[in-house]
């Protein structure tokens, strides 16, 4: 009896220990912090607005601070979520039931402009939800993707989809329009390519599209291209906006180092930064590096400063036009005299010094290949024709040995391109080092041609210094 009890103890020890190492997990931690994020975010918030309500308490006696500011705070952040998200998840899964299409249903929106205008998560669900209604699918995974600006469409939500395909979960997409699934054409009619390979339909309310129908292939293209068009066209305008608006001297763009917000343009601080700004250019000026820079502005001005200068900004502070009253922005110059630090002469000295700092630590890019060529020479090709593949520049054809062939210049290993049919010529070792003598006895030959030529010159000029002295006497 007591042996099956301490039995029992050791197992349920050894359990606990196991659960103990497996919870400290690096993967268990991640996964549950992914679980409970929205959790940690809104407790993170309160706390912070417990700790700022208790300041203002403090400094202002005023109870209804504390009671009132962590839960505002916790409602501005719900309510940003659920602005960003509507449906609180980026992907669900619906079971209906029925022999119809399972489907998987893909809901985008990159801007809130486009929200806006109609084409908001809500009412792309609800014209999805009136397919649903109507073609009777039994099953449906609906993906949303509340996107940003700027960006493409969501790669992991799009692999989803293409992962569903390929394992037979998924028989159609189900999108409002075609440009929802990306902007570039090229990307959009890759994945349409490759959903529909087995039979996969692209479907929108106006219509299907398939890869068994060259029609159906020929207008996505068109489709995609012009919204692609649409799109580069919109962001053309927005650029044009915004280089107006600067033109108009309204700072659309990050406010500079020794500068602050004055209405729609800015200002400069005050009397306090014209020295450091100076410092750093001269500084800049007598040791040509950023670092050094950095070290000892941060050390000598870092109490007025008061959070340090980072490289990348003392670089920007630089090559900065504003500094000379000429902020720039999008190739829109606008002179304004009032924002001037730095004379015109010593920001192009430092920008002179920045154009040889960068040429001097400019290494030229070098393939792999080409570093072994240029090492071993041409012949060390030989040993790479079992692990390499060469290629022709021109059409991209395969190039396999062909053979050799003797010419004037000697013998050469010759390719042959399997596209287009031409042969190109490498010459062997032992005719690189036939070359290398000649030249180098061609290099010989000339140097002592030229020291003759220089010699028989000289003699020829003292002659005829003799014979006009001989004259003159």
């Amino acid at each position: 009896m007591n042996s099956s009890i301490i039995l029992y103890l050791k197992n349920l020890r050894n359990l606990f220990k196991e659960s103990m190492m497996r919870s400290a997990l690096a993967e268990r931690i991640i996964q549950n912090i992914k679980i409970y994020r929205k959790l940690i975010i809104v407790l993170s918030y309160l706390f912070l607005g417990i700790v700022v309500s208790s300041y203002l308490t403090a400094v202002n006696s005023n109870w209804a601070l504390f009671s009132s500011y962590p839960f505002y705070l916790a409602f501005q952040l719900v309510s940003r979520i659920k602005g960003a998200n509507p449906f609180g998840k980026d992907h669900w899964i619906e079971e209906l039931g029925g022999n119809g299409p399972r489907v998987a249903a893909y809901l985008r929106v990159s801007t809130g402009k486009q929200a806006r205008e109609g084409l908001s998560l809500e009412v792309q669900k609800e014209i999805l939800e009136g397919l649903r209604d109507k073609l009777k699918p039994s099953i449906i995974y609906w993906f949303v993707d509340p996107g940003i600006s700027g960006e493409d469409f969501d790669r992991r939500k799009i692999k989803k989809i293409l992962e569903l395909r390929k394992r037979k979960e998924i028989d159609e997409l189900w999108v409002t329009q075609i440009d929802r699934i990306g902007r570039e054409c090229r990307l959009s009619l890759l994945f349409f390519l490759e959903f529909s390979e087995d039979g996969g339909i692209i479907r929108t309310p106006e219509r299907t599209y398939s890869t068994k129908e060259l029609a159906d292939i020929l207008i996505f293209a068109i489709e995609s291209y012009g919204a692609q068009a649409e799109n580069r066209r919109r962001a053309e305008r927005a650029t044009a906006s915004k280089m107006q608006n600067f033109k108009n001297k309204k700072w659309n763009k990050p406010v500079p180092f020794g500068y602050c917000r004055d209405g729609r343009w800015i200002r400069k601080v005050g009397d306090d930064y014209e020295p450091i700004l100076n410092e750093i250019y001269d500084l800049f000026g007598k040791f040509h590096s950023i670092s050094k820079v950095t070290k000892r502005i941060n050390a000598k001005y870092g109490d007025l400063i008061g959070k340090p200068l980072t490289r990348a900004q003392v670089k920007r502070i630089l090559t900065d036009p504003v500094y000379i009253g000429k902020p720039s922005h999008m190739g829109v110059t606008v002179a304004d005299e009032s924002l001037r630090y730095i004379s015109d002469e010593i920001f192009e000295k430092c920008q002179k010094i920045l154009k040889k700092v960068r040429e001097k630590y400019q290494q030229r890019k070098i393939s792999p290949l080409e570093k072994l060529v240029l090492t071993y020479d041409v012949s060390v090709l030989d040993f790479l024709r079992d692990i390499v593949e060469f290629h022709h520049r021109g059409c991209g054809g395969v190039l396999v040995r062909n053979g050799t062939r003797i010419t004037q210049q000697g013998l050469k290993q010759m390719y042959l391109c399997k596209k287009c049919g031409c042969q190109i010529g490498v010459p062997t070792k032992s005719m690189l080092k036939k070359i290398t003598a000649e030249y180098d006895a061609s290099s010989s030959k000339s140097t002592n041609l030229q020291e003759k030529q220089a010699v028989e010159k000289s003699a020829k000029k003292k002659e005829e210094q003799q014979t006009s002295l001989d004259a003159y006497f």
